[in-house]
C-alpha cells in the first residue's frame, strides 16, 4: 500500500496485518505534519483488507510527545488548531475498525502515552519508559488517556511530578501491559497479531465495535448491546466453524482418554 506521508510508514507484517511506524527523527515528536500524516495513514489503512494494526516508533523512541518547538510558538489561535489536529488523530486511532496493538519500543511520553492508551493491547520493551511531562513544558493534557492504564492516584502522581517510569515500574503501578525483552519485542508482537487474526476478521471487527461502545455504557445497557453481536454472529459460517472446532477437540480428547 502506498501511503503518501513523510513521517508515517505503513508496512505489511503478515497476512491481514499491517504495521504503522512513526518516523520523525530523532524522537518521533508529534508536530502538525506528523499528526496529519498519522490521521491520513489511519484513514487509508482502515479501508484496507486487514484484521490487525500494529503501531510503533522508528529508532529508540515510540513517541516523545508533541513537538516542544510548536509549543513554544503557540498562541491562542494556533493552540486551538494544534489541539484539534491532536484530537482528530486520536479519535481516528480510537475508532479504528480492527484491534490495534501498540508496540512500545522506547519512550512514550505525552502524546506517545495517549497513542498507547488508545490501542487495544500494549506490548512494551523492557527499555521503554512512560510519562506525562506536560507540566514541565507548560501545557496540560494526557490525564484522561492515562486513566485507561493506571488508577487515579497513579495518574496524579505521574502528572504532577512529570516523572518518567520504566515499563516494569508502569506495570507495577497497575498498567495492563506486557513487558518483554527488547530484542523479542517485534517477534512477540507479530505472534500476538497472528493469534488475533486466527479469531477471524468479522469477529474481530464486531469485537472492536462492541468494546468501544460498551466502555461508556452502564452495565445493563452495555451487556444488552454486546449481546446483539452474539445474535449477529450466531448464524455466520465462521462462528459455526469455530464452535465445531471446539466440539471436535473435546470429542478427540474424550476418545484419547485425556478429558
Amino acid at each position: 500500500m502506498s501511503i503518501p506521508t513523510s513521517f508515517v510508514k505503513v508496512s505489511d507484517v503478515g497476512p491481514r496485518v499491517k504495521r504503522l511506524t512513526l518516523d520523525r527523527p530523532p524522537v518521533n515528536a508529534a508536530n502538525t505534519q506528523l499528526l496529519d500524516d498519522l490521521h491520513d495513514a489511519l484513514v487509508m489503512t482502515a479501508e484496507a483488507d486487514l484484521d490487525v494494526l500494529i503501531i510503533t516508533g522508528e529508532g529508540r523512541t515510540f513517541c516523545s510527545g508533541n513537538d516542544i518547538h510548536e509549543f513554544a510558538a503557540m498562541d491562542l489561535e494556533s493552540a486551538e488548531v494544534l489541539m484539534a489536529k491532536v484530537r482528530r488523530a486520536f479519535w481516528r486511532l480510537a475508532e479504528f475498525p480492527v484491534p490495534v496493538i501498540a508496540q512500545v519500543n522506547g519512550a512514550a511520553f505525552g502524546t506517545g502515552m495517549a497513542l498507547a492508551a488508545l490501542s487495544d493491547i500494549v506490548v512494551a520493551s523492557d527499555r521503554a519508559t512512560f510519562g506525562l511531562p506536560e507540566l514541565d513544558v507548560g501545557v496540560l493534557g494526557g490525564l484522561k488517556f492515562t486513566r485507561r492504564f493506571v488508577p487515579e492516584l497513579a495518574v496524579r502522581r505521574l502528572f504532577l511530578t512529570s516523572e518518567r517510569v520504566s515499563a516494569a515500574e508502569f506495570k507495577a503501578l497497575g498498567a495492563s501491559i506486557s513487558v518483554v525483552a527488547h530484542d523479542d519485542l517485534a517477534t512477540v508482537t507479530d505472534e500476538l497479531s497472528a493469534t488475533l487474526v486466527s479469531k477471524g476478521g468479522v469477529a474481530l471487527r464486531f469485537a472492536k465495535q462492541a468494546m468501544n461502545a460498551v466502555e461508556h455504557l452502564d452495565t445493563r445497557t452495555g451487556y444488552e448491546y454486546e449481546q446483539t453481536f452474539t445474535v449477529r454472529m450466531a448464524a455466520r459460517p465462521e462462528s459455526k466453524a469455530a464452535v465445531k472446532s471446539v466440539i471436535d477437540s473435546i470429542a478427540a480428547k474424550k476418545r484419547s482418554g485425556d478429558a
